[in-house]
């Protein structure tokens, strides 16, 4: 079992951050995440970011989901890039392609994905019915990820004793 915190970033015009989040754990559980951490967060930088690297702490997986428009307001994508420790440019192109493929008009959203020490984070649109467009192609390569890590971590445990 895997761990993840879902962030739903507050604007205006979301449709229904509540959906968007029972939506999300859905599919994540659907790939054997378990969501310990869910919060609402208003679309302010200081806020979002303390949000963000705080839920990193508490679980494998964090997903934003929220602000990623080209409106003023949408920042989770500049939060995210300003936090993490590295960038996966092929988890963002994965899920781009895969939204894409499913509509067009997701040229107009824009995600990001990285590493802040050992958690995945992902920046995604809460649109519901992209939700699972974006996490599914990218889901069982953060895993593989994943078990990378706690290999390592348990190897280091063991070579410690």
């Amino acid at each position: 079992m895997y761990t993840a915190s879902v962030l739903n970033v507050l604007e205006e015009h979301y449709e229904n951050p509540e959906y968007s989040a029972k939506n999300c754990k859905e599919i994540l559980a659907k790939y054997g995440f378990r969501v310990l951490y869910q919060k609402n967060v208003e679309p302010i930088m200081s806020v979002l970011k303390e949000a963000i690297f705080s839920a990193s702490r508490k679980s494998e997986l964090v997903v934003v989901m929220g602000g990623t428009g080209l409106l003023w307001e949408d920042i989770a994508t500049e939060a995210l890039l300003s936090l993490i420790d590295k960038r996966a440019q092929g988890l963002e192109i994965s899920m781009v392609h895969n939204a894409l493929k499913k509509d067009r008009e997701f040229s107009l959203y824009r995600c990001a994905a990285g590493t802040i020490l050992n958690s995945v984070v992902l920046s995604i649109p809460a649109k519901n019915e992209s939700i699972e467009w974006y996490l599914e192609p990218v889901l069982n390569t953060i895993k593989t990820l994943l078990n990378e890590w706690r290999k390592k971590d348990n190897d280091a445990i063991k070579t410690n004793r």
